[in-house]
């Protein structure tokens, strides 16, 4: 019994309105007895997709719904459900001038909202864990789906490495690290730069191939790395059989001979780079599957929404149509059945910077809030499609990515490389869609932050902070091998003044007025009246980091400032 994860407690649990886990029945017990809503008339209901709905939000008008518990511009019903689905709380105008309809915030009457929003929430808390039968039911509950993972320690110093250069020892967490990804199933090295992530990666796929668990490892590498992640190889495993794939190999003269070089040789990996790597297609059957089943979910969504609720459904068409548009160019482009994924003889794929891949699409009813990625990035797509591919035949075991940088910058990455590597832990938790994960590890925080141009803050909405992180931490390590430079204490030069030396630049007055006139450029945008073709804020922040650095980058004709940055940093080098 001393391996089982000891019971959390109640005042050990963060919940919020909007955790999956709290039965629907609850939801609307509480909002009868809080805000005394008529719950039998406008019942709470969840959607297959995992939105909440109160039909008939708009309809009581009761001085409960309307001034006690909310306000007579959103009910306590609205507040409710937006605090339900992760929605902001926001109250808009109407504005119409010359045609053209636009709606503004109002801030007085969204400040009064979000008091009562914020009142709602902590009477849930308190509501949820006053009754003791309640408290029993999801204190257990919890415990069950979240806190039941006891992290396994793999202890690789028993290991003899056959067929590696002898001249070579590995350090103790490289050979933990590869043990754990022979014996634990899909595997993320999350390493810091320099922990010697590639002897790992090279290690583990020699070392499942000698044991019989795989047969042929696809290695993805940045473009400028598939040479040196070749000759690192062979300096560890000599007689290792590689195949490196070239520029020139998947050209339409050579892409036949190097499918046939793929299929029949006995190679321990083929090494190819990101490009490449994302220029093997799954095949149109299973790419057709893949989105015929995103289609039939939205098209359930869209029937579960019906003609009542608007906004949803007007999102879940736009989803639609873009599905549409997509399964449209692949029916209708022309068939190459000779270069796909699945006929290449792959079984374990190992993915070094996975960040690469970080910017999943994830669909969620959350809007406006910065670090969730609502567009879907075409590798990112197609790096799912192939990890599915290979979690469907072999059972989430065949699989290794390695980075320095798991997270960089959203906590949304946290859930993206779960979702490749572990879908299966998400399932068994009931968090397989992205918002039932967010409201159960993850909270919105709006805090003011200076504007893109730099001219002044605004409130932006960030999904930033974790809640309930050691049952976050027990799920993540199940597949997340990881090594700080605090845990490696790895043998580095040491700074000579003992912390990094700040330089300051002042900027000159020509740059002073060209941030006034990006800041201006900003606002048009923002404003929506230019066509993204002629400016956009991609521009902006370009030109600004150019402006930063120089003066002359920008401008041609301008003199050299004593106080630049590159200036300073010659002064630097002639010192030094």
């Amino acid at each position: 019994m001393k391996v089982v994860p000891k019971d959390l407690d109640a005042s050990e649990i963060s919940v919020r309105i909007g955790a999956n886990w709290i039965d629907i029945a609850d939801y609307n017990k509480f909002l009868n007895e809080y805000a005394k809503a008529n719950t039998y008339l406008y019942p709470v209901t969840r959607t297959t997709l995992g939105e909440y709905k109160i039909e008939g939000k708009y309809q009581d008008h009761s001085i409960a719904a309307n001034q006690t518990y909310g306000t007579n511009r959103m009910s306590s019903y609205h507040i409710f459900e937006n605090l339900l689905n992760q929605r902001d709380i926001l109250v808009r105008d109407r504005r119409e001038e010359d045609s053209r309809v636009w709606y503004e915030i109002n801030t007085k009457e969204t400040q009064l909202a979000k008091e009562k929003a914020r009142l709602m929430k902590e009477a849930f808390k308190n509501w949820l864990w006053n009754d003791m039968g309640r408290r029993e039911k999801y204190v257990a509950k919890y415990n069950y789906l979240f806190n039941s993972i006891r992290g396994r320690e793999y202890d690789g110093s028993h290991q003899t490495f056959p067929g590696m250069n002898t001249s070579i020892t590995l350090r103790k967490h490289q050979s933990n690290a590869i043990m754990r990804a022979k014996l634990g199933g899909n595997t993320l090295f999350a390493h810091e730069v320099g922990a010697g992530k590639s002897f790992e990666m090279v290690a583990t796929v020699m070392e499942k191939k000698r044991l019989g668990l795989i047969n042929k490892a696809c290695v993805v590498v940045p473009k400028h790395l598939t040479l040196q992640m070749a000759s690192e190889w062979l300096r560890l495993y000599p007689n290792a059989k590689l195949l490196v794939a070239k520029p020139e190999d998947f050209t339409k003269a050579n892409r036949k001979r190097f499918i046939a070089r793929c299929v029949t040789g006995d190679y321990d990996a083929v090494i190819m780079s990101f490009t490449q790597f994302e220029r093997i297609p799954m095949s149109d059957e299973y790419r057709e599957q893949f989105m015929q089943k995103e289609l039939h979910d939205i098209m359930s969504a869209i029937s579960e929404a019906g003609t009542k609720d608007k906004t949803s459904v007007k999102a879940l068409e736009r989803q639609k149509k873009n599905i549409e548009e997509r399964l449209e160019k692949l029916l209708s482009s022309p068939k190459d059945s000779s270069l796909c994924f699945e006929k290449l003889g792959f079984d374990y794929l190992v993915c070094d910077e996975a960040h690469n891949y970080k910017n999943c699409f994830v669909s969620t009813k959350m809007s406006n809030v910065a670090g969730v990625q609502t567009t879907a990035a075409q590798k990112s797509e197609d790096m799912l499609m192939k990890t599915q591919y290979l979690n469907n035949k072999y059972g989430c075991n065949n699989i290794l990515f390695a980075t320095g940088t798991p997270i960089s910058n959203s906590m949304v990455e946290f859930y993206v490389m779960q979702r490749y590597l572990r879908p299966d832990l998400l399932e068994k938790a009931g968090l397989q869609n992205f918002d039932d994960w967010a409201s159960t590890f993850g909270e919105v925080v709006s805090q003011l932050e200076i504007k893109p141009a730099g001219n002044g803050f605004q409130m932006k909405n960030r999904f930033s902070k974790f809640v309930n992180i050691p049952e976050l931490m027990q799920m993540y390590k199940e597949f997340a091998d990881i090594q700080t430079a605090d845990m490696l204490k790895l043998p580095v030069p040491k700074i000579e003044t003992g912390k990094p030396i700040v330089v300051t630049s002042k900027p000159d007055e020509r740059q002073k007025a060209y941030m006034k006139e990006l800041a201006t450029r900003s606002e048009t945008i923002h404003s929506g009246t230019v066509d993204p073709r002629q400016d956009n804020m991609l521009k902006i922040t370009h030109e600004a980091r150019l402006l930063g650095l120089d003066t002359r980058c920008i401008f041609k004709d301008a003199q050299p400032a004593p106080d630049s940055k590159v200036m300073k940093l010659i002064d630097n080098l002639e010192k030094n």
